[in-house]
């Protein structure tokens, strides 16, 4: 992304969550929404890449924060969105982006086992459930509230 934001922001004042931002298509996102002037909570499984992503969109002059959270927990998206309506007091914008680490490994349907179909339903269905239901009355909120799948 740019090293710097926009001259005219339009997405100043916005709040954004991005799931699965600590590295690849979501850190681009988050930086992009960064850029675009929106505070972001970058979502990650591992701390330290969201920490990385947060250093990368404050290096840019944006404002964000991250938070540890297993998307296909739902107590984990409860307590993210909650951090993120403490910490910057809006939500508008939802990204779900996360991926389970067996989305791009190729596997013959005899080989795949009820523990690998759990894992990819538990990060793309319910996940996108759990933050829905977490975001809903924030985003309904927002007059221009915006849940994204990716």
């Amino acid at each position: 992304m740019s090293a710097q934001r926009l001259k005219d922001p339009i997405l100043k004042g916005r709040t954004a969550v991005v799931t699965g931002a600590g590295a690849g298509v979501g850190r681009g996102i988050a930086e992009a929404l960064g850029d675009a002037g929106a505070q972001v909570t970058v979502a990650v499984r591992r701390k330290e890449t969201g920490d990385e992503t947060v250093a990368l969109i404050e290096q840019a002059g944006g404002v964000a924060m991250s938070v540890q959270c297993d998307v296909a927990q739902r107590g984990d998206v409860e307590r993210m969105v909650d951090a993120t309506i403490e910490r910057f007091g809006r939500l508008d914008i939802v990204v779900h982006n996360a991926a389970s680490g067996l989305g791009g490994k190729p596997a013959k349907l005899e080989d795949i086992t009820d523990e690998m179909w759990t894992e990819q339903c538990g990060v793309g269905l319910n996940a996108a459930f759990f933050l829905a239901r977490a975001a809903y009355p924030h985003l309904k909120a927002s007059a221009a509230g915006r849940f994204i799948l990716l």
